[in-house]
């Protein structure tokens, strides 16, 4: 459910602002969170690119640019699977240095969520007058922050239903019905692939290593034990940068 918390509204933000296929990210997404599960064999996290989220929405960036980054980062993951040199720099992300790297993105994610509600974009047609994205942005924050000081992590599906239901009620007619729409292939262009390593995929690495690998392997294998055996730097390396090329 906290998963889910992040998850979705960072996939709305690169559907909407980004203009990422809906259908392509959503089901690249279960499927990546059904592929680790099988994988590894315990409840497995998919970690989505938060500061990459981040830039991409401040800079208003393209799709080829997004994914061009997440083909470059893929690549990194998999050079950092091999003969375990991703176990070797795990012992270098200490936990003062994950907990940093995550309240640097917690920070970018926040100004970037301030700067939608006081400033919302063309996309977000019907967004109600001023101060409602204020109310509605502290009363979705402080449901957060309940939720996790009292582990009622319930809250985050409340707050998304709660999207849901908003949407359903205030969306542009011409926005449609929903629709199924299956992922397609596609390569970007080479002159994304400089801007994506410059903007995205340097200010993204460390923290995708220190978060999405490092302390990931830390809570599974706290949470869940020898059932997390199959669970190691290396081998989350190697599911991300696969994920990463499949998605």
């Amino acid at each position: 459910m906290a998963d889910l918390g992040v998850m979705v509204p960072l996939s709305a933000a690169l559907i909407l602002i980004n203009g990422l296929d809906a259908g392509s990210v959503m089901v690249c997404a279960g499927l990546l969170v059904l592929g680790s599960g099988l994988v590894f064999r315990v409840p497995f996290p998919v970690q989505p690119l938060k500061a990459l989220t981040a830039v991409v929405v401040a800079q208003q960036l393209g799709p080829e640019v997004i994914h061009a980054a997440g083909l470059e980062i893929a690549g990194f993951l998999l050079v950092l699977s091999i003969h375990h040199i991703a176990d070797a720099i795990a012992r270098v992300f200490t936990k003062p240095v994950v907990r940093s790297l995550q309240l640097g993105v917690g920070v970018l994610l926040v100004i970037a969520a301030v700067r939608l509600a006081v400033t919302p974009p063309a996309v977000f047609a019907g967004t109600p007058e001023s101060p409602w994205p204020w109310v509605l942005m502290l009363a979705a924050f402080v449901g957060v922050v309940l939720a996790a000081r009292t582990r009622h992590y319930w809250a985050a599906i409340a707050i998304i239903a709660a999207g849901v239901v908003a949407t359903v009620l205030t969306a542009d007619p011409s926005v449609g019905g929903p629709a199924l729409t299956l992922p397609a292939f596609h390569i970007p262009p080479a002159s994304a692939f400089a801007t994506a390593f410059l903007l995205l995929v340097v200010p993204q690495l460390p923290l995708t290593f220190g978060n999405a690998v490092v302390a990931v392997n830390d809570l599974e294998h706290e949470y869940f034990g020898p059932a997390a055996r199959r669970v190691s730097p290396r081998a989350v390396c190697l599911s991300a940068g696969v994920g990463n090329i499949v998605s």
